[in-house]
């Protein structure tokens, strides 16, 4: 993973990219890089909270209003609850 100086960077609208997505019209170089043995890890590592789900939580996701799927959430085990690693509650 890349730390990147954020100066250059800025929302580039019109270009598809969206309000959450930076880009840098310049090139940059990193000013760190972080290795990782997975995405995965590298997502827990940075307070991702991963489900692996099943088919059967799959559809009952799909079939949750949106105001309740939290609420059907808390009941799913995390992969960081298995790993024991930057476990965050579920607020409904």
């Amino acid at each position: 993973m890349y730390t990147l100086p954020s100066d250059t960077f800025s929302t580039q609208e019109g270009r598809g990219l969206g309000d959450s997505e930076y880009a840098s019209s310049v090139a940059v170089k990193p000013q760190s890089v972080t290795r990782f043995n997975s995405v995965l890890d590298a997502m827990i590592a940075n307070d991702e909270q991963e489900y692996f789900i099943t088919e059967e939580q799959f559809r009952q996701m799909k079939q949750t209003p949106p105001e309740q799927k939290a609420i059907l959430l808390k009941t799913f085990r995390s992969e960081n609850q298995e790993r024991g690693v930057h476990i965050k509650e579920i607020i409904c």
